[in-house]
């Protein structure tokens, strides 16, 4: 999935596309709402491509563009990740439900075959103490699940922190 943004944000093969795409930018961004020129993106584009054919990479705006370019190919790469780890963190979710439902129904099915008895066999008294030890193996299991539940929300966190914090500097308009 990584590599299609790649072959996406490629300034060789993809100039046209990207060129418009940074053209609109512009535009949102007010670039010509002031122009007295109403040719004045059509000249920006045509100097941007001719740029481009001469294979000229030196001018102020072509490495603008291209700077545009890789924030925004950085950017929809995160976003890619993040959306990937949210969907891991869901799937451990939905397995971490599972167990709980199996763990549920199992003990259900042991309690269902325990005996109702007065007098205490040798099976009952051993049963008692299955029970028992499955009671404090199973206290041990729901802290670790607890414990690994409360660290991927942590992780969740600082990795939308993270995310957050560089997709709003990706945003900003400093070396745009």
């Amino acid at each position: 999935m990584l590599q299609d943004i790649i072959d996406e944000y490629d300034m060789e093969n993809n100039f046209e596309y990207l060129l418009g795409r940074y053209i609109m930018f512009l535009e949102r961004d007010g670039r010509w709402k002031h122009s007295g020129d109403p040719r004045a993106k059509i000249q920006f584009k045509s100097r941007l491509k001719k740029l481009n054919e001469e294979g000229e990479t030196e001018g102020r705006e072509y490495k603008k563009m291209a700077e545009w370019v890789q924030k925004q190919m950085f950017r929809e790469q995160k976003m890619t990740e993040k959306n990937c780890f949210k969907t891991e963190l869901s799937n451990q979710r939905n397995l971490l439900n599972e167990a709980y439902a199996n763990q549920r129904e199992v003990g259900n099915k042991l309690q269902s075959l325990a005996f109702d008895s007065n007098e205490e066999s040798d099976f009952m008294k051993t049963s008692r103490a299955e029970d028992v030890a499955k009671e404090e193996l199973h206290k041990v299991d729901m802290e670790l699940i607890i414990m690994i539940d409360e660290r991927l929300k942590k992780l969740q966190k600082d990795y939308d922190d993270l995310l957050n914090k560089y997709i709003l500097e990706c945003d900003s308009d400093e070396e745009v």
